[in-house]
């Protein structure tokens, strides 16, 4: 016990007599503990951050359906409600754009049109009823438009189209615009940042009265979104509760009856029923009669024609038996144009072609039989109701989506539409009718049933649809957030990354603090070894005494970490916003992490501190002993030759390669380079400096040798070489780092117009809140949109189908779950073949590889191609995995990743052929992201253009080098970030070499006696300590800085910009350090009564 109390009482008393010698050593350590406990904290508390905006994102809700473009009736939530005795919401969430009292204006804009039942579902469920001309807006708004309570605003939706937008006859873009007043802005908390989107990134997010937008789009009882509260229900639960409270209404289909037959007859909304919906009915009624019903351009025979009329086909009765040459025509037609049986007639209709472009086809057909016109009535009712072909009006009313030439349409044809209206004018066969006619959408109009039991057809189509045929299915909210949430980069492992040059020159300052430490207490060693202690036990005196002071550093560190992470959290919310892009962080701390930092902070300078007790017992205690100096053998001097003339050969080689072979220059090429320069200098250094050990011991010296001043300095390099080579090493590997990674930044690329660049070479980026069916690339287009047809004479567009989802750039913190997806034309990319690759998998490494996107995988799957960014942050993924994407009807595809672009500003987007993006994601329809091509020059003048002729589609436009630079500025501040904290650890390499230079003078105190004493002046000696140390401090800064600027050649050639002054920044203050350092050790132990020291020796 004795022992033991004693023991403890030497530690104590050691601590305690070394307390002022130990304050730089303890700091040192704080600083390693503060580092790591930081980067731990910083990972929490930005992930606690990101939970807790979810969490009031989506507040109660679990469940959630939803389609952009589809539309259900709101009884459902009802009866959702009521038979699982759960909360229930319906809304319809449509996208606007918003124009403030300034004129400024903004799209995207997520409108959200609730009822009472929304507010159940928020965390606090504020209970504020929107009047009609009222919005509440989130903080988002407030704060982008200035927007403040009883402000006016003025909101722009589009008109709810019923009918897909792609479809033939599918209306043009109408938006509306209304007045709104601020009712009030509501906070996150309070569900102010509503969305199912799984972004960080605050939406820009106004709530309406339900009722009143529906009123205002004419679309009473309907909606596009359902929520559910949390339950313990299953997704098989609901999707059963589903089926029972799905209605035909809900799938876009109702029942008509024919007046004549009495037949009842299926149709859709959407002219067109789909496929699938029409398979499902046909099985259950296999005897049912199909009808294909379309309006066609013009009717022709030789030099008579008959403008827009409907032609008819089914498959039963007289008009099934029509071979697919022939047509029967009515009476009124055969003789407007003047046709009798066997003559041909020439019919002219509009398709959606391959491109989707709406292209006029012609078909010659024999006339099988002429009927009458009253006979050709009957069959008025096969015809379903085309958008803009009212009956109520005259055919000069007809505002259809197809082109109609009013001064075509005759006095006559206004007659028959106002004595038949709908009436057909011609029959084909149905085979026929579905070959020419038949799309995406469908290939039938109509199923007319062999029952006429209206309740019993209901009752049956019931059992046959479901809400997936219609692209409704139901997602778990709070599984999907978790899951994104999960996947989310670990910002502690990026700080600690980012910071790992700091931890690293601390741990080393704390080597050398301990190395002087010990060094101090030599004959305090020698002392404990005569009064009967082995080295063990000696060591284990010094190493409990380290474990001491680590902890009380540690705890210091803690503190530090602390008041640190609230300056970083400061800096990510105001200067470094561009890496997380939200103000929403917070400090959240947790007793395990900081007790994770402190554990990893003191094992990691507990192994330096041993390190350096070993390090100390190994050489310094036997030279003291034995008075021997275990210097380098010749083996091991001749290897370090060796090695250095090998590197020196391999960097000679590739110096000669660059100059012959200047077109292969790359940037790993030059990495590598710089990291042979590096090795190479770090080699010659110490061979250099190990010298004087290698002719010690393995050669015979004179035993008198004359020595300069400057000589002088040199040998006390060599003879102290692993401090000295110690010291250059962090400062050239520090240097080296700072550079590299600072000058490495992304700048701004010369020439834009480079295929190969991030831009593709196009100059402007524009992305629409609604759809654009038409091609821009049409002076068509361009007159209907009143463009000034000047500014595009050269200017070509690249249209692109757009998913939405999830934003898998790295403007979004979250994994994304369900990615954006892209829909391009090949012809479009591989006659232009933008973008450069980094990675491309082995059966796609061709030069057309965009090409290659039309054909599926080996294994099966969709091609795509994102960037490698996207894929490997974005996504966790990489070159060659597959991944998972939900189709419109909630089905799983998969899709191969067959190559990473480069950076490039279709970041965030997964690119696949519009072939198959029309396949499974046709409900996305018509164009909304777009690339502007060959308008060099023109970028401002072609935006504002753009921008007038494009307003009703809330379309935005970026400059490609400015959308470049935004998805850069990420990468560029955490690069900032690596920087400054890389700055700071090679300041403190810095203060390592003040350390090493400290304690190599007091260790040298008899030595600069002796030479006081054999003649050298003070001055001379002040020489010598300075030519020694501006050595080392020389050699480190010219090593890593010519290593640092050889690693980043190609960037600063191809980039207009760099951050040269913060490097020299950095360089100055080093260098500056270093030489007030040495000048101020200079004088104080040169200047010292160093004679006396002698006397007393």
């Amino acid at each position: 016990m004795s022992a033991i109390f004693s023991f403890k009482k030497l530690i104590l008393n050691n601590l305690n007599y070394y307390r002022k010698s130990n304050v730089f050593l303890i700091l040192s350590i704080a600083v390693t503990v503060c580092i790591i406990t930081g980067s731990f904290i910083i990972g929490d508390s930005i992930k606690y951050s990101l939970v807790d905006l979810s969490l009031k994102r989506i507040g109660k809700i679990e469940w959630s359906l939803h389609n952009s473009e589809k539309y259900f009736t709101r009884e459902v939530s009802d009866k959702l409600s009521a038979m699982l005795n759960v909360n229930a919401a319906s809304l319809l969430i449509l996208k606007g754009t918003l124009s403030n009292p300034a004129d400024e204006r903004f799209g995207k804009v997520q409108v959200n049109a609730i009822d009472e039942n929304f507010r159940k579902l928020s965390l606090s469920e504020i209970n504020i009823k929107i009047n009609d001309n009222f919005a509440l807006i989130n903080e988002k708004v407030a704060g982008t438009f200035n927007l403040k309570k009883d402000d006016e605003f003025v909101l722009r939706l589009n008109k709810i189209n019923f009918m897909p937008y792609d479809s033939p006859f599918s209306k043009r873009n109408e938006t509306i615009a209304f007045r709104l007043k601020v009712l009030d802005i509501v906070k996150s908390e309070n569900f102010g940042n509503f969305t199912l989107k799984r972004n960080h990134v605050e939406p820009l997010g106004i709530f309406v009265s339900l009722d009143f937008i529906s009123n205002k789009l004419g679309v009473n009882n309907k909606a596009n979104t359902l929520l559910t509260k949390s339950c313990n229900l299953d997704s098989e639960d609901l999707q059963i509760a589903l089926n029972n409270a799905w209605g035909l209404e809900d799938s876009s289909l109702f029942i008509v009856e024919d007046s004549e037959s009495g037949k009842f007859e299926l149709r859709s909304q959407d002219v067109f029923i789909s496929d699938k919906i029409a398979e499902n009915v046909l099985k259950i009624f296999p005897d049912s009669e199909k009808i294909f019903s379309y309006f066609v351009n013009e009717i022709r025979k030789d030099n008579n024609s008959v403008p827009y009329s409907f032609v008819t086909s089914k498959t039963q009765g007289e008009f099934g038996n029509i071979s697919d040459n022939e047509i029967i025509i009515n009476s009124w037609l055969a003789e407007d144009i003047q046709v009798k049986e066997n003559d041909n007639v020439e019919i002219e209709y509009y398709v959606i072609d391959d491109k989707r472009k709406l292209i006029a086809k012609k078909e010659n057909l024999k006339v099988k039989k002429i009927i009458s016109v009253e006979e050709s009535c009957v069959y008025k009712t096969l015809v379903p109701d085309f958008p803009g072909l009212d009956e109520n009006g005259g055919c000069k009313d007809w505002k259809s989506a197809i082109p109609i030439d009013l001064n075509k349409i005759r006095e006559k044809d206004e007659q028959y539409w106002n004595d038949y209206k709908k009436t057909p004018k011609a029959f084909i066969s149905f085979n026929k009718a579905q070959l020419i006619w038949g799309n995406q959408f469908g290939k039938l109009t109509g199923i007319r049933f062999p029952i006429a039991n209206k309740t019993e057809i209901i009752k049956k189509i019931k059992e046959c649809i479901s809400p997936n045929d219609s692209g409704f299915y139901f997602q778990n909210e709070r599984v999907l957030q978790k899951k994104s949430l999960n996947q989310t980069a670990d910002f502690s492992k990026i700080f600690i990354g980012l910071s790992f040059f700091i931890t690293g020159s601390s741990l080393l300052l704390t080597f050398l603090l301990f190395n002087r430490y010990i060094e101090s207490r030599i004959s305090e060693i020698g002392t404990l070894q005569a009064l009967g202690f082995n080295f063990n036990k000696i060591k284990l005196i010094f190493l409990t005494e380290g474990a001491v002071i680590t902890v009380v550093s540690g705890i210091i560190g803690i503190v530090i970490g602390i008041i640190y992470d609230m300056i970083l959290i400061y800096a990510l919310k105001n200067i470094w916003n561009s890496a997380i892009r939200t103000e929403n962080i917070h400090l959240y701390l947790n007793i395990f992490t900081i007790f994770k930092g402190f554990i990893f902070g003191f094992i990691a300078s507990i192994i330096s501190i041993y390190l350096s007790l070993r390090n100390i017992f190994k050489n310094e205690i036997a030279h003291t002993q034995s008075n021997l100096n275990q210097g380098w053998s010749k083996t091991r001097f001749k290897n370090y030759v060796y090695a250095a003339s090998v590197m020196g050969l391999m960097l000679t080689t590739l110096i000669v390669f660059s100059l012959f072979y200047r077109s292969n220059y790359t940037p790993v090429m030059f990495y590598v380079l710089s990291v042979f320069f590096l090795i190479e200098g770090l080699l010659i250094t110490s061979i250099f400096f190990h010298k004087t050990d290698y002719l010690k011991n393995n050669q015979k010296r004179k035993i008198m040798e004359k020595l300069s001043v400057r000589k002088l300095g040199i040998k006390n390099i060599e003879m102290n070489a692993l401090n000295s080579l110690l010291v250059v090493m962090i400062l050239s590997i520090g240097i080296y780092i700072v550079i590299s990674i600072t000058l490495n930044r992304h700048g701004v690329v010369k020439d834009l117009n480079e295929r190969n660049s991030g831009t593709g070479g196009f100059n402007l980026f524009l992305e629409t809140t609604y759809p654009i069916k038409e091609d821009l690339n049409s002076l068509e287009t361009l007159n209907n949109l009143g463009f000034n047809k000047n500014l595009f004479k050269n200017t070509k567009f690249v249209q692109m189908r757009a998913k939405e989802g999830d934003d898998a750039s790295c403007l979004n913190l979250n994994r994304a779950v369900e990615p954006q997806i892209l829909g391009i034309n090949l012809m479009d990319f591989s006659q232009r073949k933008p973008f450069g690759f980094a990675k491309k998998l082995k059966e796609f490494d061709n030069e057309d590889i965009w090409s290659s996107l039309d054909k599926k995988t080996l294994d099966g799957c969709i091609p795509a191609i994102a960037d490698q960014t996207v894929i490997q942050w974005g996504l966790g993924k990489k070159v060659g995995d597959v991944i998972s994407v939900s189709t419109d009807s909630g089905k799983k595809i998969n899709l191969k990743l067959v190559a990473g672009l480069n950076n490039s500003i279709l970041q965030g987007y997964i690119i696949i052929s519009e072939k198959y993006f029309l396949e499974h994601f046709s409900g996305f329809s018509g164009f909304r992201i777009f690339l502007a091509d060959n308008c060099k020059g023109l970028e401002q003048e072609l935006s504002k253009e753009l921008a007038r002729g494009l307003f009703d589609y809330g379309v935005e436009i970026s400059n490609t080098k400015d959308r470049l630079n935004e998805f850069n500025s990420v990468e560029n501040t955490y690069l900032s970030i690596f920087s400054i904290l890389g700055g700071l650890g090679v300041l403190l390499g810095t203060l390592g070499f003040g350390v090493v230079l400290s304690g190599n003078m007091h260790s040298r105190f008899g030595e600069l006696a002796l030479l006081r004493a054999i003649g050298y002046s003070e001055k001379d000696i002040k020489k010598m300590i300075v030519s020694e140390y501006m050595v080392l401090l020389m050699l480190g800064v010219l090593i890593g800085t010519l290593a640092g600027f050889l690693s980043v050649s190609p960037v600063i050639l191809a980039s207009k910009e760099s951050p040269y002054v913060f490097v020299i920044s950095i360089l100055g203050a080093l260098i500056t350090t270093g030489i007030v350092s040495i000048k101020l050790s200079a004088n104080y132990f040169a200047g010292n009564d160093i004679i006396q020291f002698l006397r007393e020796e």
